[in-house]
């Protein structure tokens, strides 16, 4: 993770960014000829088409209008080009990783009861929890017809692999959820092994599996490489996910887009929280305790709950983990054996993912 591997990747990142943010425009971005072509390509009528949209298009797009930080797309565009194809070819495989991001987060933003996403208002609070729902399933779902000859420059044998990791990644995703429900439910502390294997599951289209894999796949990569594209993107979900669990305790920049700590007053389970819980003594535990999933919770409460993980060294062991997940990613992207330049983007990424991350 060098200095200048992070200014390739930032130097990358900045001269992708206006072609990812066009892409986004093309699929939903607005409820015209982009629309109805998609719909067409899925066999789904006009008149469906454009009823769906007026109904449907208002909470995805409440997310994709505010544009994160679009790393899913930018990996894509990145795995597409170290296999030697040109992005633009692939236009709507690099939009549609920004929208299962906003479909998914829609769902668990609504699991949390997180009142805000990305600086406003999250979808459910805009538009109530049913049609939230609704509209991230026609937008998942649809994503499945993007990774076809109607769309993209792939054959029949890619369009079966395609599916089959979707189908793969769907299940674990509902599993991982459920088990996030379960162990909130039951206030239950989680060891590393415990909290990776969920985390992996519950992430599993959110993070980076996807934009690594399907690109790789478009690509026309080796089962080989793409069996390390699909693993590097569990441990690198991973990593990311960590960093982001000590930043919504701990923010770094205004541009934060959730509520700090967020996580204490939904009373997720992270695995700060359980390193926390295993330092602190008796009373403090029980404090720390009785905040987590409190909607109420006042502001010198949820100050003084995170004062006490700070002070018991959680911090400290989660970056400890973060160093362990991305030494395992490090190692993945020697394994690929790319050209030196996307080998160094990788690290990159990598590094701005699991540490520099601010928002």
């Amino acid at each position: 993770m060098t200095s200048r591997n992070s200014r390739c990747f930032s130097a990358y990142y900045s001269a992708r960014l206006p072609f990812i943010g066009k892409t986004i425009s093309l699929f939903p971005g607005k409820v015209d000829g982009h629309w109805a072509s998609f719909c067409a390509g899925t066999g789904l009528p006009l008149s469906y088409s454009l009823a769906a949209g007026k109904v449907l298009l208002k909470p995805v797009n409440s997310y994709l209008s505010r544009k994160g930080k679009m790393l899913r797309s930018l990996l894509s565009c990145l795995v597409l080009e170290a296999g030697g194809k040109d992005p633009s070819a692939f236009a709507p495989l690099v939009s549609m990783m920004e929208i299962m991001e906003s479909d998914t987060i829609m769902i668990d933003d609504m699991i949390d009861a997180s009142p805000s996403r990305r600086g406003g208002a999250s979808a459910h609070v805009l538009y109530g929890c049913e049609r939230t729902m609704l509209s991230s399933g026609m937008f998942y779902y649809g994503c499945w017809n993007i990774f076809s000859r109607d769309f993209l420059p792939v054959t029949p044998r890619q369009e079966r692999k395609a599916l089959e990791w979707f189908v793969k990644r769907h299940l674990l995703t509902s599993v991982g959820q459920t088990e996030e429900i379960y162990y909130r439910r039951l206030r239950r502390l989680l060891s590393e092994k415990r909290y990776f294997q969920e985390i992996s599951s519950r992430i599993s289209v959110l993070s980076f599996g996807g934009p690594l894999y399907l690109a790789g796949l478009a690509a026309g990569f080796t089962d080989r490489r793409l069996k390390i594209l699909d693993e590097l993107g569990d441990y690198s979900g991973l990593a990311y996910h960590l960093h982001g669990d000590e930043l919504n305790l701990f923010p770094r920049s205004a541009e934060w887009g959730k509520e700090k700590g967020d996580d204490i007053i939904s009373g997720t389970m992270t695995y700060i929280l359980s390193a926390a819980f295993r330092k602190l003594g008796r009373r403090d535990s029980a404090f720390l305790k009785k905040c987590l999933g409190r909607k109420g919770l006042e502001r010198r409460e949820l100050e003084k709950a995170i004062g006490l993980i700070k002070a018991s060294g959680a911090v400290e062991e989660n970056r400890k983990a973060v160093d362990r997940l991305c030494l395992r990613c490090s190692e993945l992207i020697r394994a690929l054996r790319f050209p030196e330049k996307y080998e160094k983007l990788l690290e990159g990424a990598l590094g701005y993912m699991a540490y520099e991350r601010k928002k």
